[in-house]
């Protein structure tokens, strides 16, 4: 499925507009139940914004422009919805884990992915015609594609017809326009890489994978390419820690080198704080600025 740049223009900017209501999911597992899924609202953390952040220099963008265009695109934005002949109802880009979809059909969707009608420019002229200060957009999503050129080949540039690299055009096109710019990462779930949160969990020679291995060898080389080959970044946004230790975060997370995005603030969704994102008795030190709803 391909939008013409003036319907989907139109559709992003009104998916910002609602996003911009509060939505809270309807129920939450029970706790007797170990099972039950996590809610989205319980695997995000309580929305809050650190006050010794909140005057900083680093938040003026946010702070005094708080109204922006963030958006979800990838493999599942082709898939409109649709998967052998059966209509998906919940939010698009869960398409994958929601319909139980392998990773070998998912992957293979890639081939189909063309979108010729990408237009950088016309989407931050969108933007900024409707007096957004900001873009934020997914580089990766919890399905493990890369939209932009990665040393991973489960990327648009390697892996799909499309063959070129639309983060850095975005990035390229947002900064002439005076706009601010970041990017969305999942550093916790990746539903197509061996030891990503709810991941395969073999390697394709049957070994078992691992989170770490995960971490090492896709992770931690994928955030560290988004942090140096972009130019100044103004966000990097992680998402749905669950159950990451708080070690891995602060050992691992390359933002936390002042020399690679000295002026980014950065989600506060990397690692998980006690059970659902913080403790009562004994908060942990938080590892991000801000923690808010998309």
């Amino acid at each position: 499925m391909i939008y013409s740049l003036p319907r989907f223009a139109s559709l992003v900017l009104a998916l910002v507009l609602l996003a911009s209501a509060p939505i809270r999911a309807a129920s939450t597992p029970a706790k007797n139940n170990p099972t039950a899924e996590l809610s989205m609202d319980q695997m995000w953390g309580t929305p809050t914004v650190l006050p010794s952040r909140e005057s900083s220099e680093r938040v003026a963008l946010f702070r005094d422009g708080n109204y922006g265009m963030f958006i979800h695109w990838g493999i599942y934005s082709h898939l409109g919805g649709q998967w052998k002949g059966q209509t998906f109802y919940g939010i698009g880009e869960w398409i994958k884990r929601q319909m139980k979809i392998s990773e070998p059909d998912y992957m293979a969707e890639a081939k189909n992915f063309n979108p010729t009608a990408f237009d950088a420019r016309e989407i931050v002229r969108v933007a900024k015609a409707a007096g957004m200060k900001w873009i934020i957009i997914t580089s990766k999503h919890h399905d493990g594609f890369a939209m932009f050129k990665s040393a991973h080949p489960f990327n648009i540039v390697d892996a799909s017809p499309f063959a070129r690299d639309p983060m850095k055009e975005l990035a390229t096109a947002t900064r002439e326009a005076g706009l601010g710019f970041g990017f969305y990462y999942s550093h916790n779930q990746d539903w197509t890489a061996p030891g990503g949160n709810n991941g395969p969990k073999q390697n394709a020679d049957g070994s078992l994978a691992s989170f770490d291995q995960y971490f090492r060898e896709k992770c931690y080389p994928q955030v560290k390419e988004i942090c140096t080959q972009y130019g100044p970044l103004n966000f990097v946004w992680f998402d749905t820690p669950d159950t990451m230790p708080t070690s891995r975060a602060r050992t691992r997370d390359p933002t936390r080198r002042a020399a690679l995005q000295p002026r980014r603030l950065r989600a506060r969704r990397l690692p998980k704080q006690g059970r659902h994102g913080s403790t009562a008795a004994q908060p942990a030190r938080p590892l991000g600025d801000l923690r808010h709803d998309e």
